[in-house]
């Protein structure tokens, strides 16, 4: 054998690590790391190792196939212009000839020119299903759904993707497109005029071509006639402005007046709509339209000469026509009387009946159980439970308000759908993560501040334009201003323009309020008609036991509803009356009054009306402390030198406590009753918002409005507090004005005193501090909680400092 170049060991050749390097063109390193590899057999001798010669050439071999029929697969991603490892997960799922070599990847080059070629043809001649779906202006489901009916031929299937020829989408469209001036596709027109695609499907009276492969191509006049009434629908002037509605109705009802045969009828109904448009006070007249339009379409379908020829027995046997409601006879009839104030002598009929609404014993006169009702009250206060649903759904939160405005107000469905947005900034929330932590909704001060933007915003009753009452009761102080947050921050995620936006043009359904109360079918049979009457019924019976005095509980109930009172309509009841039903006494339920009907007055007058109310054997069961601290007030517990700092102060008004106390006590009972009657139905106002005066009508200071703050029969509300705020900081700036005058006149070299002044307001001040002191009462007032919400109290004890 040759010295250091070949040995022959068991009959095989075997060669130097230098010499292998040698033949593979490849340096002593990597001939190394294929020893250790062990891709090639070897010798190991006592000075050097030998490589097995044949498994050399074999290897060059395999290098050199590698080489002439394999791209690396760098290489090859990037004449495919892909990256990498997008390129490796493609290999690894669609190429067969693919090795790993030298802990590298390899790629066939005929198989990765196949699949260039077949990549190029496909973009050249082909568009996939996306591409497809563009030019047809479809989506891409509705094109899968033709491919699987075959509706495109030479379609292919490649890396998952289908293919559609070129040629059959174009052949496609040629087929199927209608050139129509008159027509335009839908997703244009939603481009062009600027309605959104479910809304031009489900245009009334528009005239449609549905192609049975292809776009939807809609009328362009029947979209140019639908945006001439919504010009009138959604434009301001149409909720308020009495012309614009009476305009909005001719154009409307044009051809039902044009072609009727009765012109001076028309013209008659015209003028009368116009005057009905005129005293109407509803907010939003769209309604009102409506049933005019109706009512028209029907009296002049009807008639067979103009209304005013027809004698009494026409008129009853025009009215008892089955096709006209009771609501149109009722409007019927209100024209009758208009056709004869304007005909006169023309005017042939002489008695117009009187329509009343009729009810029977069906749904419309029903109730909601008091115990059901109860379940309702328990349920939306289930913070826990609604927080978390509501944070994911709005339609929740939505629902839920919705129900606990039932629970607290009669308001009418379209009220409470425009119930006015909140600003979040004075609560400091701006998502959803303050209820993470804190699934007992917001804390009191918090919901107070809520509910008090309600408090200054004007609420008014779309129906009847009159102001909407809004108190909310202690127990659902906190769920409904959790509720209003929830919703605020959804409609601000959504960008929607109010609250309860879900339910602008509908109500919630049965299968909403059976998702809404977990499945429990008899809660998910909910009324706002049902809710409303039950609710009005339950505090005229709280009221009417309270007082017996039914007529008054009638009127505090029709309050509530904010009806109006039409003496002088012929053709109207009483329209509280019919919503206050009978209830079984029978299933009362314990505290439901004291839960929903509390209206928030405090003090200590009204503290002791109610205590008077109970009865004499109430008042002697109480002690000699009890009456003492009754009779003197000193609830704020003042320590002895503040007491003897005050006591010319505490002293009258211990007497005038005194005094009023015996007033109260010869009342008749009757008469306190109507005391307290009146407080609840806010007919005995003092000369300052929100607050009740006990001798209403016989005032005992008939001097300007600020002595009510300092009078003892003053009975507030919680929403006092709003004015009470304003007069305690403008009394402060005033104090500090007299301080900055006599500081500026020590400056000026001379001296002035204005300690009379000053005097005068620290007494005003601590009358108004005393009312303050019995809002903060636990007891007999609202509690801090509460007053902090309108009242900051640590800015207000700050500026106190300039008076001590």
């Amino acid at each position: 054998m040759t010295k250091n170049a070949e040995i022959i060991v068991d009959g095989q050749k075997y060669i130097t690590i230098k010499k292998a390097a040698i033949y593979l063109e490849l340096n002593c390193g990597r001939i190394r790391e294929l020893l250790k590899n062990k891709r090639v057999k070897y010798h190991k001798a006592p000075s050097r190792i030998y490589i097995l010669k044949k498994d050399i050439f074999e290897y060059k071999a395999k290098c050199d196939n590698i080489r002439d029929n394999y791209y690396p697969l760098l290489k090859a991603s990037q004449l495919a212009n892909m990256d990498t490892k997008y390129f490796y997960k493609i290999v690894k799922k669609y190429f067969k000839s693919y090795i790993l070599f030298g802990g590298k990847y390899y790629v066939s080059k005929e198989e990765f020119e196949n699949y260039i070629q077949k990549e190029n043809d496909l973009n050249k001649n082909y568009y996939t299903l996306e591409e497809s779906a563009t030019l047809l202006d479809r989506h891409s489901s509705s094109v899968f759904a033709l491919v699987k009916k075959k509706q495109f031929k030479g379609t292919l299937l490649f890396k998952n993707k289908y293919y559609i020829p070129k040629s059959e989408v174009e052949l496609f469209i040629t087929e199927n497109f209608i050139n129509n001036d008159e027509y335009i596709v839908i997703t244009e027109a939603n481009n062009l005029y600027g309605i959104d695609l479910r809304t031009l499907k489900k245009l009334p009276n528009t005239r449609m071509v549905k192609q049975p492969r292809f776009k939807a191509l809609i009328y362009k006049k029947d979209i140019e006639a639908y945006l001439h009434r919504q010009k009138y629908l959604n434009t301001d002037p149409i909720l308020e402005d009495s012309k614009a509605a009476y305009e909005f109705f001719i154009i409307e009802s044009t051809n039902l007046f044009e072609n009727s045969l009765y012109k001076e009828t028309s013209t008659l109904y015209k003028n009368f709509v116009f005057l009905q448009l005129k005293k109407s006070e509803e907010k939003n007249k769209r309604k009102a339209i409506r049933r005019y339009i109706r009512c028209s379409r029907r009296l002049l379908k009807l008639i067979h000469k103009d209304i005013f020829l027809f004698d009494d027995n026409e008129i009853k046997l025009f009215l008892s026509e089955e096709s006209i409601t009771t609501n149109d006879s009722a409007l019927i009839c209100r024209f009758l009387l208009y056709c004869k104030s304007i005909k006169k002598n023309k005017c042939r009929f002489t008695v117009i009946p009187v329509i009343q609404r009729k009810y029977d014993n069906s749904e419309q006169r029903e109730t909601i159980p008091e115990k059901t009702f109860v379940q309702y009250h328990q349920n939306v206060i289930d913070l826990n439970f609604h927080i978390q649903k509501a944070v994911k759904k709005s339609k929740h939160t939505q629902i839920w308000i919705y129900i606990m405005m039932h629970l607290f107000e009669a308001w009418r469905a379209g009220d409470i759908k425009s119930i006015p947005n909140i600003d979040l900034d004075q609560v400091n929330i701006v998502d959803f993560s303050y209820f993470n932590n804190n699934l007992n909704g917001l804390s009191k001060l918090q919901a107070e501040i809520i509910l008090q933007q309600y408090y200054m915003h004007e609420l008014i009753v779309n129906k009847t334009g009159a102001c909407n009452s809004f108190n909310v009761p202690k127990s659902l102080i906190i769920p409904f201003a959790t509720a209003l947050t929830i919703a605020e921050i959804h409609r601000r995620k959504n960008n929607k323009k109010c609250i309860m936006y879900h339910f602008q043009n509908s109500y919630p359904k049965k299968s909403d309020y059976l998702r809404f109360f977990n499945g429990q079918s008899e809660l998910a049979a909910f009324s706002n008609l049902k809710a409303c009457r039950t609710f009005l019924t339950l505090f005229y019976e709280y009221v009417s036991e309270k007082s017996n005095l039914q007529s008054i509980a009638n009127e505090v109930t029709r309050r509530l509803r904010s009806h109006k009172l039409q003496e002088n309509d012929m053709l109207l009841t009483n329209t509280t009356s019919i919503y206050i039903q009978e209830m079984n006494n029978n299933e009362k339920e314990v505290n439901f009054s004291v839960h929903l009907f509390e209206r928030g007055s405090f003090g200590w007058l009204y503290h002791t009306l109610l205590l008077f109310i109970a009865g004499d054997k109430t008042w002697n069961r109480l002690s000699l402390q009890d009456k003492t601290n009754l009779i003197v007030g000193i609830e704020s517990k003042q320590s002895p030198l503040q007491i003897e700092g005050l006591g010319k102060f505490l002293l009258r008004q211990q007497e005038k406590k005194k005094i009023l106390i015996d007033e109260i006590r010869n009342f008749p009972k009757e008469k306190l009753l109507d005391k307290i009657q009146g407080i609840y139905e806010g007919i005995m106002p003092a000369r300052v918002p929100e607050a009740q005066c006990f001798v209403y009508g016989n005032c005992k200071h008939p001097k300007p409005q600020k002595i009510c703050y300092q009078c003892e029969y003053l009975i507030p509300n919680k929403y006092f507090l709003v004015s009470l705020k304003n007069e305690l900081f403008n009394l402060l700036k005033a104090f500090q004005d007299l301080i900055n005058r006599e500081e500026k006149a020590i400056k000026s070299g001379y001296f002035l005193s204005l300690d009379a002044e000053k005097m005068k307001l620290r007494w005003i001040l601590l009358e108004y501090m005393n009312l303050l002191g019995e809002a903060l009462d636990e007891e007999c007032g609202l509690g801090r909680e509460t007053v902090s919400a309108f009242i900051d109290l640590n800015l207000l004890y700050k500026s106190l400092e300039i008076v001590r």
